[in-house]
């Protein structure tokens, strides 16, 4: 089912995410956590958004569709979901949020920026458009990385003082490590797409904004001799 195009908001910082969904102030300028919990009787926000940000989230009792780019995403089994920075999200009309439970990250890019995380995090598979799939999760890995959130919610709900942004950093690597793990565990077996031409371009595009910062683009020609395919 293809989500019918409408008029779209960017979001480019945490503090233009929590105000356009109605949600508590960050405590950190490039950092926030959600307990989706308390979001249930907040207005449904259907405008489309295109996020400069990521987020990670673990969503209980969810009912209904996310759109994703031009694709639906599947919650019949999963309950996690990563989203990158760039890429088109929507809901669906009859999306139900009455029950939902969980927690959601929500983070700038810039947090990573003098860590190697920043350059690692666009090798993960899970914030690509390939992906159409929450993943899922068995008891024993969720309650981990419930255990693992928890870590980062007493930092977050500390003062900041000079170590705030390293312990952050480190936790959430070690909790996207983990999710990486259990991507593998669950999509390896299955993809087909790891060297679609779409999904390489997007990865080399990635890494020359990561490495290369305001550089004018390579030309056409360039993607095309990397992908050894035409112009065309």
């Amino acid at each position: 089912m293809k989500q019918p195009t409408k008029e779209f908001r960017i979001l480019s910082t945490v503090t233009d995410y929590t105000r356009f969904y109605g949600l508590p102030a960050p405590a950190h300028p490039l950092l926030t956590l959600i307990d989706l919990a308390a979001c249930r009787n907040l207005p449904r926000v259907m405008t489309p958004v295109v996020q400069q940000l990521y987020t990670v989230s673990l969503k209980r009792n969810l009912k209904g569709q996310l759109f994703y780019g031009h694709q639906s995403y599947d919650f019949s089994e999963g309950v996690m979901v990563f989203l990158g920075p760039g890429q088109v999200f929507a809901v669906s009309e009859t999306l139900d949020t009455s029950e939902i439970s969980g927690w959601m990250l929500v983070f700038h890019p810039d947090l990573l920026l003098k860590y190697p995380l920043g350059k690692k995090i666009t090798s993960y598979g899970f914030f690509s458009y390939e992906l159409h799939e929450a993943l899922h999760l068995s008891a024993r890995e969720e309650s981990l990385l419930d255990g693992l959130l928890h870590g980062i919610q007493s930092e977050y709900e500390q003062p900041i003082d000079t170590f705030s942004q390293d312990v952050l950093v480190s936790q959430l690597e070690v909790l996207l490590n983990y999710a990486n793990r259990f991507y593998h565990r669950q999509f390896v077996t299955r993809r087909t797409a790891e060297h679609d031409l779409l999904t390489r371009f997007e990865l080399l595009l990635t890494t020359y904004f990561a490495q290369h910062g305001n550089r004018p683009l390579p030309r056409v020609q360039h993607f095309a001799d990397e992908f050894s395919v035409s112009p065309t």
